[in-house]
Formats: C-alpha cells, structure tokens, sequence
C-alpha cells in the first residue's frame, strides 16, 4: 500500500510544480500581450492623429475621396500587421505551453505505464487471459497518444504555414532607417 502511495505523491508533487510553471507562463504570457496591447494603442492613437490633421487640412473633394482611400488601405495594413503580431505571441505561448505539457505528459505517461507493467507482472496465476487483455489495452492507448499528438503536430503545422504565407501575401516590409534616408535625399 505504501507503494501505492508513494506513486500517488510523487505525482501529485510533479502536478503541483507543473500546475505552477503553467501558471508563471500564463502570467509571462498576460505580461507581454499587455505590453503589446499599451504598444498598439499608442501606435493607434498617434496613427489616429496624423490621419485627423490630414483630414482637417482637406479642401478639395478629390482630396477627401483620395484621403479616405488611402485611410482604409493604411487602416486595414495595420489590422493586419496586428493580427500578424498577435498570431506570433500566440505562437510563442503555444510553444512554451506545449514544451511543458509534453514534458509533463511523457514523465507520467511513463511512470504510469511503468507502474502498470509492475503490477501486471504480480497478477497471480490463471489470469492470464485478462493480462493480456490489459497489455492489449496499453499497448492501443500508447497507439492513440501516439497518432493524437502526431495529428495536433500536423495541424499547427498547417495552420503556421499558413499563417507564414498570408504573411508574404499581405504583410508590407517595414522601413529601416536606411530606406527613410533614401526617401529623404
């Protein structure tokens, strides 16, 4: 029985740590969307300035369709550049959150097929028909993780390569300092 137990808190001690590594990520991540959020919203609001000085300054009508034209084509440059930023710190919190939970789910998946296999080893004679029953059950619930985890790869895979290719699609380079001095000259 002491065995028992002592799987129970050994796990329980790692669940415990794993829940708070969790915990500091989700507030890590919290941290830097917020950071983001107060950089965003000063990048609006100065976007938003600019665009109403220049919209006070029109006098023409030509002027006016031609402003909110390039409005809307900078407006929906920004969203985008937003959503792109926004799909990258989700990236970054995806990858760290899944360092850790896979690192946590091998550590136990292990340690419970271990203890499983201990305990089948100690079955007492004439069950073997349910021994092998369970080293049957094991052995397609070790498959299915398996194919699961591999499924989850594959679709975030997919969904970054997309998101890589709508980025080289819509994603406008930014200017460096070099190229604002070739502009100015």
């Amino acid at each position: 029985m002491s065995n028992i137990y002592e799987h129970l808190k050994s796990h329980t001690e790692k669940s415990i740590h794993t829940g708070r590594e969790t915990a500091e990520l989700v507030v890590s991540q919290i941290d830097r969307a917020s950071k983001q959020a107060i950089e965003h919203a000063k990048q609006h609001a100065e976007f938003t300035k600019t665009h109403l000085d220049a919209a006070l300054d029109l006098r023409e009508i030509t002027n006016i369709f031609q402003f909110f034209h390039n409005q809307v084509g900078a407006t929906t440059q920004y969203l985008t550049e937003v959503g792109f930023e926004s799909h990258d710190l989700v990236e970054v919190f995806k990858q760290e959150i899944k360092e850790l939970t896979n690192k946590h789910f091998d550590d136990n998946h292990t340690q419970i097929n271990n203890w499983i296999t201990e305990s089948l080893q100690k079955t007492p004679v004439g069950s073997e028909l349910m021994l092998s029953m369970t080293k049957h059950a094991m052995e397609l619930a070790n498959t299915t993780i398996t194919e699961i985890r591999s499924h989850v790869n594959q679709t975030s895979n997919v969904i970054t390569e997309c998101m890589n290719h709508a980025k080289n699609q819509f994603s406008k380079p930014k200017a460096t300092a070099r190229s604002s001095r070739a502009k100015a000259k």
